[in-house]
């Protein structure tokens, strides 16, 4: 029987991001027509703690 992936695991586990898609049909009207940006997960938000910027601290 395997074991279940924990998120953490989910989250290293290399997905080729990021990337740049085409909007999908559904999302036109609201974003209008073009290329967005599926980001990677970051490294720092992992531990459930978002990364600040220097300065705001």
């Amino acid at each position: 029987m395997q074991t279940r992936k924990s998120w953490r695991e989910k989250l290293e586990k290399e997905q080729g991001l990021p990337k740049i898609v085409d909007i999908p049909p559904k999302m036109i009207k609201r974003l209008g027509q073009g290329k967005m940006l599926i980001p990677k997960p970051c490294k720092n938000c992992s531990n459930g703690t978002y990364a600040l910027d220097e300065r705001s601290t």
